[in-house]
């Protein structure tokens, strides 16, 4: 496991003491307006104390693992190591699984942090192989109708057996009756609906 992540945590004081910087921070009356703090003091005022981070990384390096750095911000410490490794160090097992065809690793239970570490410690990141995948369905692309002289758009598209209808600006100007530049030439609802009518 070649990047792995221990995420820590501040303490309830630090973190109302951030909160009141984040705000003053951006109040044109306060001293801290725009007075932004560099990693580094970031990390002093508002990390984990260098004892605990020390701490940290000796029990990481106990547990076999290499540590590559300490954020700046003292919030994250980098480290690696094998799989067994992790299983050991966090109880808990790493499991391949197949889905839809393709293989992952996963842990199958939460991972649990010495109790003493525990106050410092918010978590272990990444466990898995399990990565975030864009929700966007594209529509379909439109087609040059050289009789209207403008790009029709396709409207419709399947995903899985449901249909899905894909509108333009156009379009929805065309439906709601209000004419612009992008429906121009079209004839509105209301006169449609009326010789439709008669």
């Amino acid at each position: 496991m070649p990047r792995l992540l221990l995420v820590l945590k501040r303490t309830p004081q630090q973190e109302r003491s951030l909160q009141q910087y984040l705000t003053s921070v951006e109040d044109e009356n306060s001293p801290d307006f725009r007075h932004y703090l560099t990693p580094d003091q970031f990390g002093q005022q508002y990390g984990p104390a260098e004892e605990d981070i020390q701490q940290l990384v000796a029990w990481l390096n106990r547990e076999g693992f290499s540590v590559t750095k300490v954020a700046k911000s003292r919030m994250v410490i980098e480290f690696s190591g094998r799989s067994n490794q992790v299983e050991t160090a966090f109880h808990t097992q790493l499991h391949r699984f197949s889905i839809d065809g393709q293989e992952h690793v996963a842990n199958v239970s939460e991972p649990m942090i010495p109790s003493a570490l525990a106050p410092v410690i918010a978590g272990v990141s990444p466990l898995n192989d399990f990565y975030p995948r864009p929700q966007i369905v594209r529509g379909q692309s439109g087609k040059w109708d050289p009789s209207e002289k403008r790009f029709v758009p396709s409207l419709t598209l399947n995903v899985s057996g449901t249909q899905y209808l894909f509108v333009t600006p156009g379009d929805v100007a065309t439906i709601y009756d209000s004419p612009n530049a992008l429906n121009r030439g079209r004839q509105p609802m209301t006169e449609l609906a009326s010789q439709l009518a008669s």
